[in-house]
């Protein structure tokens, strides 16, 4: 992925403009002081100009070339004329100008959690909230891959019918302007308002009836799929702070806004990330997993995240008549008295393993020309060692060391320190084997959850024993780190949605209303969860697991030692 512009191939009145805001940007920049402040920043920007020199220097490892670089922020992670709008003769950047008041709120919102981390909670306006639930949507939607994808007839045929009346009825000429039209429908429509119409459209259909459209064909005269697109995701998965550990650091990607994790009855996703400084992330998480309902909703899961607890916020209403039913809760968000309500989170402190876990996700799903910037080249370090020494057999098989080693020694380099060796990063072989085996444990689908009276067994372990009918999934979807290989349209976010308020705290109202969306051909088939009774399936689900066990016994004993040999 090219970071800087090429500007033999643009007009020389192209406008760069960033897929990855500034504001983040530049909380990656590798300072030995305090942050500077907007005042500070333009001083020195002008002292830059003046000599030619950039003072904003990011470092960057650009995977195509296998080589770090320090890009100045001004020309990394941008193309030029992305959000520019031909068709718009007033104002060919109008879509940039709105994206820009969005970051300029984002970017505050940002900076009052990142200040209140030492207290351990943040408290946010529905405001503010709306605001940070559109940017979130917005930094996935809005990337150069997912525009060159979105509705692609050759993945999205259900989608064809009303692609093609839409694109009619509203004189768009491209696939690349049915993407600018929706971007700038949702930053220029109000948050409630998006979610408003979505749920007037699907009271219209009937939720049984829309997820028959997605796994067939969407009725070409549906009045806006963007608005069903959003609320799917704003409405399924609620809203989580996470810090990295104590002398840790996120790694941030080129594609990492939005990567999925985990899955849920055999699809994606449980959680949603988005990395907004090295030091923290914004984590959304399927609803079924709240503290309220997860032990109630029988489902199949399988995450490398889902160990970290997520607590949804207190809220305080402005109103003290707080709405007591869904279409009252729903009436009462479009209030200005609702703006005023007060949500407050914790902030999930990680441990280092939690904090590896995430950069893990971020660093397996980092395509072959993508880029990665990171604050400080120590932390850097110790993040990549760990992914190219990762016991986890599925992300060996990706060859992590082909990716990074190359980061690596250049990092080592610039500091100073001796080159690591293969042998030296894995340690023992008999330590390596058992760290492999727990991994394989941990990640793969091969567990049974404790359900009570029922135990839930995991959707892909029970296919593989003949349990149900589920069509198997590629080696890519059934990884439960990220995206699969080809990046998915962002309207097929796979979800489950219970309420219409999923960032209220844990006794607000609630219609137990249900979707389930697709991500690429992932559909969800509707297939009941196996379940086995605690008695007389037991014995036989004890067989089948201790064979399993021995099996991928096996299997680790046969990688370790190819690795170590």
């Amino acid at each position: 992925m090219l970071l800087e512009a090429q500007a033999s191939s643009e007009p020389t009145s192209g406008q760069y403009h960033h897929y990855i805001p500034r504001f983040i940007l530049r909380s990656f920049l590798e300072t030995h002081g305090p942050p500077k402040t907007a005042k500070q920043r333009s001083k020195d920007y002008l002292k830059s100009r003046k000599k030619g020199i950039e003072t904003e220097l990011l470092n960057v490892y650009d995977l195509s070339t296998r080589s770090l670089q320090s890009l100045p922020v001004s020309k990394a992670f941008g193309e030029v004329n992305l959000y520019a709008d031909s068709s718009n003769t007033v104002n060919l950047n109008h879509v940039e100008d709105k994206l820009a008041l969005l970051e300029n709120q984002a970017a505050q919102t940002v900076a009052d959690i990142r200040s209140a981390m030492p207290r351990g909670t943040v408290s946010l306006t529905r405001r503010s909230l709306e605001v940070l639930r559109k940017f979130v949507f917005v930094m996935h939607y809005r990337k150069p891959d997912v525009q060159a994808s979105y509705f692609d007839e050759t993945k999205e045929e259900n989608m064809k019918d009303w692609v093609k009346r839409y694109m009619q009825t509203h004189n768009i000429a491209s696939r690349e302007g049915l993407w600018l039209h929706g971007l700038a429908y949702i930053l220029g429509t109000p948050h409630p308002e998006i979610i408003a119409k979505s749920e007037e459209i699907v009271a219209q259909y009937g939720e049984s009836r829309l997820q028959e459209m997605i796994k067939t064909r969407i009725d070409a005269n549906l009045e806006n799929w963007f608005a069903v697109d959003y609320e799917s995701l704003a409405n399924s998965h609620f809203l989580g702070v996470w810090e990295a550990a104590p002398g840790c650091e996120f790694i941030l990607g080129s594609n990492s806004f939005g990567l999925w994790e985990g899955l849920i009855n055999g699809s994606p996703s449980i959680h949603r990330i988005f990395i907004v400084g090295p030091k923290l992330a914004l984590i959304l998480r399927c609803c079924v997993f709240r503290e309220s309902t997860k032990y109630l909703i029988p489902v199949a899961k399988q995450s490398s995240l889902l160990d970290i607890k997520m607590a949804t916020p207190s809220t305080r209403f402005h109103n003290s008549s707080r709405a007591q039913s869904p279409e009252a809760l729903r009436k009462y968000r479009l209030t200005a008295a609702a703006q005023k309500d007060i949500f407050t989170y914790e902030i999930t402190k990680l441990t280092e393993a939690q904090t590896r876990a995430v950069n893990e996700v971020i660093l397996l799903n980092l395509p072959v020309d993508g880029s990665l910037v990171f604050q400080s080249k120590e932390n850097a370090v110790k993040a990549i060692r760990y992914h190219i020494s990762s016991p986890d057999p599925f992300v060996q098989a990706k060859r992590p060391e082909q990716k990074f080693r190359p980061l690596l020694h250049s990092l080592e380099d610039a500091l100073g320190v001796p080159r690591t060796q293969v042998e030296e990063a894995k340690e023992s072989a008999a330590n390596f084997w058992e760290q492999a085996l727990s991994e394989m444990m941990r990640r793969r689908p091969d567990r049974i959850h404790p359900g009570g009276a029922e135990w839930v067994i995991d959707q892909k372990w029970a296919e593989e024993m003949g349990l149900t009918d589920l069509e198997p999934d590629s080696v890519e979807s059934t990884s439960t780190l990220g995206e699969s290989h080809r990046m998915p349209a962002p309207h097929r976010w796979s979800s489950l949605s219970l309420g219409n308020d999923p960032d209220s705290s844990d006794d607000g109202p609630d219609d137990n209303s249900t979707r389930v969306g697709a991500e690429e051909d992932q559909i969800v088939t509707g297939h009941r969860t196996p379940v086995l009774a605690a008695d007389g399936g037991s014995c036989r689900s004890y067989f089948r697991r201790c064979l399993l066990y021995v099996l991928v016994t096996i299997v680790a004993l046969s990688w370790v030692s190819s690795i170590s040999g």
